[in-house]
């Protein structure tokens, strides 16, 4: 979404809350669930919620006048945040709307992104999705956690998928300094996303860090069998195996430049004590010479 001129206020909904004003300074809202009212218009802007399914929403235990109550004052805390010539919020008697030209929100950034193509804004997703949806909010609303635990089940799967593609193409950029942060980001998103320890892992054998990669393996093959009971897939143990293999070559390279060294440093022994002989015979011949008598060799 591109910011225009209207905009005054920045939401961002991964991996927590926050709102920022027009200067970048944070702000906040209130309770949980003014935050959750907000982050839900947030996500459905630009439409004119009657004020009954807003307060039902959020305060579907209480009676109808404590609920609308619950909602006047919920507004009436937004709108010490954000004033009224400024506020993309606007309500009525008979609904509420968010203005989305006044307030630029992560997830709409997000979906715009999507409506790209996952492999072309894997990149810009990447960059975006810090975190689950809402990360941490618990405003004790039932129809309201049951809306959220979709949305941030679609907007995990969507985010990790378009993340894989684009671990998958720093790997064969061989741009692996870069694809390790990127992975590491994928596997605490997705503790059990095999492809995620997979990418890791070339990573490492890229860099030359077999030892590394080894560990990474490892740590898949154990989190997969305590949490899924299955073993890597064969692609990944056909990692495992090549990592094994590259440290049997890199062992037997070592020790033949140790015997190498070893031979070279004994050649070297053998050369000082030629010299030295050498130097001695020179001396002795250089004394007969001289005629100084004594010296032999």
């Amino acid at each position: 979404m591109i910011m225009t001129s209207k905009e005054t206020f920045r939401l961002k909904l991964f991996g927590g809350f926050k709102l920022l004003d027009e200067q970048g300074t944070s702000i906040d809202p209130g309770p949980r669930k003014v935050k959750a009212m907000l982050a839900w218009l947030a996500l459905n802007p630009d439409i004119k919620h009657p004020r009954e399914k807003v307060a039902a929403l959020f305060w579907a235990d209480s009676e109808i006048e404590v609920a609308r109550h619950s909602l006047r004052q919920a507004l009436g805390s937004l709108r010490k945040v954000m004033p009224e010539e400024s506020s993309p919020l606007q309500a009525t008697k008979d609904w509420i709307l968010l203005d989305s030209r006044r307030i630029e929100v992560d997830v709409q950034r997000f979906n715009d992104a999507l409506a790209e193509g996952e492999f072309k804004a894997s990149e810009t997703i990447s960059e975006i999705y810090q975190g689950e949806l809402l990360e941490g909010c618990n405003p004790r609303a039932d129809l309201f956690e049951d809306w959220l635990s979709d949305h941030r089940n679609h907007y995990r799967e969507r985010a990790t998928n378009a993340m894989c593609q684009r671990l998958s193409c720093l790997i064969d950029r061989r741009s692996f300094e870069a694809a390790i942060p990127h992975a590491m980001k994928l596997i605490n998103i997705d503790p059990l996303r095999e492809s995620a320890y997979r990418g890791l892992i070339m990573a490492h054998m890229g860099l030359g860090n077999n030892a590394l990669a080894l560990r990474w393996y490892r740590k898949c093959e154990r989190i997969l069998l305590d949490e899924l009971g299955v073993m890597p897939c064969l692609e990944t143990r056909a990692l495992h195996a090549q990592i094994l293999e590259a440290t049997e070559r890199n062992n037997q390279d070592s020790q033949q430049q140790d015997e190498a060294l070893n031979r070279k440093r004994a050649l070297n022994l053998i050369s000082r004590d030629k010299q030295r002989v050498l130097y001695m015979a020179g001396s002795a011949i250089d004394a007969i010479e001289d005629k100084l008598g004594g010296q032999s060799f």
